[in-house]
């Protein structure tokens, strides 16, 4: 795995365990900085991710969660999956054959055609069930990205990342985004650390059952 990869890989799960509150205690190792540990485990992983915090506890004695499939389709959309090693990490490994993924060059109507986007679409579909997640109707729908980071592809995004919306809702809450993200230029980080947490408080996200 190229660094620039281990690093948007880092980027995504990082994510992911941030729209869950728990981005605490982890560690993303590239393959040969995991090697020199001498651990007895992963050793012919290209990135290990390492965790003390309530994922052990989610991925080992929760019980029918869903998010060990939702972390392999997130890991595949770089070209890669999982297996555990210890109770506490991760080990990536290229799948076999390792995906034809499009050209830099590709424009992004292009990359919405691409049957890793379908399949990523699909799975927020079935997630809202084929309804609206602002205002509940059911569709038509669109899969909306709540934000946008250089250098990804549409699917390579965690699914809290995406919501279902139908067009009327998609168009007002991409507007609304943007406003919010100029009215956030005003504001100290402080402020901005503040207000997600008074949010949080009032309204924790679960983590899906």
């Amino acid at each position: 795995m190229k660094k620039e990869q281990i690093d948007i890989l880092k980027e995504v799960f990082e994510e992911w365990l941030q729209i869950h509150d728990l981005d605490y205690d982890f560690w993303i190792y590239p393959g040969e900085a995991w090697q020199a540990r001498g651990e007895k485990v992963l050793q012919k992983a290209e990135a290990v991710l390492a965790f003390e915090n309530q994922l052990v506890s989610i991925l080992n004695y929760t019980g029918p969660w869903d998010i060990e499939d939702e972390l392999q389709n997130l890991a595949g959309g770089f070209g890669y999956y999982f297996e555990m090693g210890n109770h506490w990490n991760l080990g990536f490994y290229p799948l076999d054959p390792m995906p034809n993924f499009p050209a830099p060059t590709t424009n992004y109507s292009q990359l919405l055609q691409h049957q890793s986007w379908k399949a990523k679409r699909e799975r927020i579909l079935l997630r809202s069930a084929r309804h609206c997640e602002e205002c509940g109707i059911e569709g038509p729908l669109e899969v909306h990205h709540c934000y946008y980071r250089y250098g990804r592809l549409p699917w390579q995004y965690p699914d809290g990342a995406l919501l279902s919306l139908c067009r009327g809702c998609h168009d007002s809450r991409s507007k609304d985004e943007l406003r919010f993200r100029m009215f956030m230029t005003r504001l100290k980080v402080g402020a901005l650390k503040q207000i997600r947490q008074d949010y949080s408080d009032q309204a924790k996200p679960a983590l899906p059952e």
